[in-house]
């Protein structure tokens, strides 16, 4: 039997890869770029999405495509990649990730997952495809995470709907609204999930006590939490 999938989930630019990184060099795991797989019902629908937005929503599952079954991510490896998903249009994404996590096994999955607190059905598929899929919510302080985004979406001439305050007019950018919307989603989500499958992990733990902090999710997941393994979980 497999192991179940460790997906970390927050809002976009939570810092959900660079811990996807790390947990993936403890000898049990294997880290995987960010997937998004589950705002659809089928690859061919993820893919329509990405098509219709900047192209990059399949970025990180070509490339993890690409590594695992081309040797690498190079251009000619992520073409590859994009060809092996189009002959597999009409596959659910939990049929990809049970072949992904067979190719992987004995090391358990590690992805991250940034979309699917936007919309509570992008969750419900989730739990609905992967009833026993571990969720690590990652949290922070909205502070730093509202400056950056204003940051990044500053000159933009479009900006989504999530970031504004209609209360207002004319609305007004107010990224409080989004990265609230997103934790409350995930939240709720976990409210219905054992222990053993959801957690809460602030990232100003792993920020100021990293090998408290890795060795609580080690014990949370089962996994060994010796000096070596949290030295290599500290180096990605």
């Amino acid at each position: 039997m497999l192991d179940a999938p460790l997906l970390i989930v927050a809002p976009p630019g939570s810092h959900v890869s660079r811990l996807a990184a790390m947990l993936g060099q403890h000898t049990r795991a294997h880290d995987l770029p960010e997937l998004n797989l589950f705002m659809a019902a089928t690859l061919g629908g993820v893919g329509e999405i990405s098509a219709l937005s900047d192209g990059l929503t399949t970025h990180g599952l070509r490339r993890a495509i690409a590594a695992i079954h081309y040797g690498g991510q190079t251009d000619e490896s992520i073409a590859a990649a994009g060809r092996w998903l189009e002959r597999r249009a009409d596959w659910s994404g939990v049929t990809l990730i049970a072949e992904l996590a067979q190719t992987l096994a004995p090391k358990v999955m590690v992805s991250t997952e940034t979309a699917v607190g936007w919309r509570p059905d992008f969750i419900d598929r989730l739990l609905d495809d992967l009833p026993d899929a571990r969720l690590l919510h990652l949290v922070e302080h909205p502070r730093r995470w509202c400056q950056d985004t204003v940051a990044a979406l500053d000159g933009r001439l479009f900006i989504a709907p999530d970031y504004k305050d209609y209360a207002v007019n004319p609305p007004a950018l107010d990224p409080q609204l989004a990265w609230f919307r997103v934790h409350a989603n995930l939240a709720a989500a976990g409210a219905l999930l054992p222990d053993a499958q959801y957690r809460v992990f602030r990232i100003d733990d792993l920020l100021t006590r990293p090998e408290t902090a890795f060795a609580e999710i080690c014990e949370w997941l089962g996994w060994a939490a010796n000096p070596h393994e949290l030295e290599a979980m500290q180096q990605p």
